[in-house]
Protein backbone atom coordinates (compact mmCIF):
# COMPACT_ATOMS: atom_id res chain seq x y z
CA UNK A 1 0.00 0.00 0.00
CA UNK A 2 1.80 2.99 -1.43
CA UNK A 3 -1.29 5.41 -1.01
CA UNK A 4 -2.50 7.96 1.95
CA UNK A 5 -6.06 8.86 2.92
CA UNK A 6 -6.44 11.91 5.03
CA UNK A 7 -10.43 11.91 6.47
CA UNK A 8 -12.06 15.08 8.09
CA UNK A 9 -15.56 16.01 8.36
CA UNK A 10 -16.75 18.93 8.47
CA UNK A 11 -20.55 19.80 9.07
CA UNK A 12 -22.24 17.41 7.02
CA UNK A 13 -18.95 16.55 4.76
CA UNK A 14 -16.74 14.24 4.95
CA UNK A 15 -13.94 15.50 2.79
CA UNK A 16 -11.72 12.39 2.02
CA UNK A 17 -7.92 13.65 0.65
CA UNK A 18 -6.10 10.75 -1.33
CA UNK A 19 -2.14 10.99 -2.21
CA UNK A 20 0.04 8.85 -3.93
CA UNK A 21 -0.47 6.22 -6.91
CA UNK A 22 -3.72 4.27 -6.69
CA UNK A 23 -4.40 1.57 -9.66
CA UNK A 24 -8.20 -0.63 -9.25
CA UNK A 25 -7.13 -2.48 -6.87
CA UNK A 26 -5.93 0.21 -4.58
CA UNK A 27 -8.39 2.45 -5.73
CA UNK A 28 -11.17 0.09 -4.30
CA UNK A 29 -9.82 -1.01 -1.40
CA UNK A 30 -9.16 3.11 -0.62
CA UNK A 31 -13.06 3.65 -1.28
CA UNK A 32 -13.41 1.11 1.52
CA UNK A 33 -11.59 2.77 4.05
CA UNK A 34 -13.62 6.22 3.32
CA UNK A 35 -16.58 4.59 3.82
CA UNK A 36 -15.75 3.48 7.05
CA UNK A 37 -14.37 6.79 8.08
CA UNK A 38 -17.54 8.69 6.73
CA UNK A 39 -19.63 6.20 8.55
CA UNK A 40 -17.55 6.41 12.17
CA UNK A 41 -17.49 10.34 11.33
CA UNK A 42 -21.12 10.87 10.96
CA UNK A 43 -20.86 12.42 7.64
CA UNK A 44 -24.12 12.94 5.22
CA UNK A 45 -21.94 13.49 2.10
CA UNK A 46 -18.20 12.71 0.86
CA UNK A 47 -16.05 14.48 -1.04
CA UNK A 48 -13.34 12.81 -2.68
CA UNK A 49 -9.79 14.73 -3.25
CA UNK A 50 -7.47 13.18 -6.08
CA UNK A 51 -5.76 16.18 -6.98
CA UNK A 52 -2.56 14.39 -5.02
CA UNK A 53 -2.92 10.66 -6.70
CA UNK A 54 -1.67 9.11 -9.74
CA UNK A 55 -3.80 7.26 -11.42
CA UNK A 56 -3.09 4.23 -13.20
CA UNK A 57 -6.90 2.95 -14.26
CA UNK A 58 -7.90 2.28 -17.61
CA UNK A 59 -11.21 3.21 -18.63
CA UNK A 60 -12.68 -0.44 -18.00
CA UNK A 61 -11.22 0.52 -14.22
CA UNK A 62 -13.49 3.33 -14.44
CA UNK A 63 -16.37 1.59 -15.60
CA UNK A 64 -15.71 -1.05 -12.58
CA UNK A 65 -15.12 1.79 -10.07
CA UNK A 66 -18.21 3.38 -11.20
CA UNK A 67 -20.87 0.36 -11.19
CA UNK A 68 -19.78 -0.93 -7.85
CA UNK A 69 -20.01 2.25 -6.34
CA UNK A 70 -23.55 1.70 -4.96
CA UNK A 71 -22.01 -1.49 -3.57
CA UNK A 72 -19.79 1.04 -1.08
CA UNK A 73 -21.93 3.86 -0.34
CA UNK A 74 -25.53 4.11 -0.66
CA UNK A 75 -27.24 6.14 -3.73
CA UNK A 76 -28.63 8.64 -1.65
CA UNK A 77 -25.25 10.19 0.02
CA UNK A 78 -23.84 12.73 -2.11
CA UNK A 79 -20.65 11.41 -3.55
CA UNK A 80 -18.11 14.67 -5.53
CA UNK A 81 -15.11 13.69 -6.79
CA UNK A 82 -12.53 16.01 -7.30
CA UNK A 83 -9.57 16.03 -10.02
CA UNK A 84 -6.90 18.38 -11.51
CA UNK A 85 -7.07 18.17 -15.03
CA UNK A 86 -3.99 15.81 -15.36
CA UNK A 87 -5.50 13.54 -12.63
CA UNK A 88 -7.91 11.30 -15.17
CA UNK A 89 -8.04 12.09 -18.66
CA UNK A 90 -11.47 14.17 -19.35
CA UNK A 91 -13.31 11.91 -21.06
CA UNK A 92 -13.05 9.10 -18.12
CA UNK A 93 -13.60 12.00 -15.42
CA UNK A 94 -16.82 12.67 -17.31
CA UNK A 95 -17.65 8.60 -18.06
CA UNK A 96 -17.20 8.00 -14.41
CA UNK A 97 -19.80 10.80 -13.49
CA UNK A 98 -21.90 9.81 -16.12
CA UNK A 99 -22.07 5.64 -14.71
CA UNK A 100 -22.50 7.18 -11.25
CA UNK A 101 -25.67 9.08 -11.87
CA UNK A 102 -26.88 6.77 -14.40
CA UNK A 103 -27.01 3.79 -11.51
CA UNK A 104 -28.73 6.47 -8.90
CA UNK A 105 -25.84 8.06 -7.39
CA UNK A 106 -25.87 11.49 -6.64
CA UNK A 107 -22.43 12.58 -7.71
CA UNK A 108 -20.56 14.85 -9.55
CA UNK A 109 -17.21 15.53 -10.79
CA UNK A 110 -14.90 18.83 -10.21
CA UNK A 111 -11.86 20.93 -10.87
CA UNK A 112 -12.80 23.79 -8.40
CA UNK A 113 -13.06 22.75 -4.70
CA UNK A 114 -15.60 25.67 -3.84
CA UNK A 115 -17.73 24.51 -6.62
CA UNK A 116 -18.06 21.00 -5.34
CA UNK A 117 -18.24 22.82 -2.15
CA UNK A 118 -21.27 24.56 -2.55
CA UNK A 119 -23.07 21.97 -4.77
CA UNK A 120 -22.27 19.24 -1.32
CA UNK A 121 -23.96 21.38 0.59
CA UNK A 122 -27.20 22.25 -1.81
CA UNK A 123 -27.27 18.35 -2.10
CA UNK A 124 -27.50 17.39 1.54
CA UNK A 125 -30.01 20.13 1.95
CA UNK A 126 -32.06 19.04 -0.73
CA UNK A 127 -32.56 15.22 0.31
Amino acid sequence: MNWFVETKTHRTVTTAVVSGPLDANAFFQMRDRVRQQQVAQGGQSVLLDLRQTILKITTLDVFAIASSHRDVFPVEIPFAVLIRPATFIPGDARFLENVLVNRGTVAKVFTDEAAARTWMTASVEAS
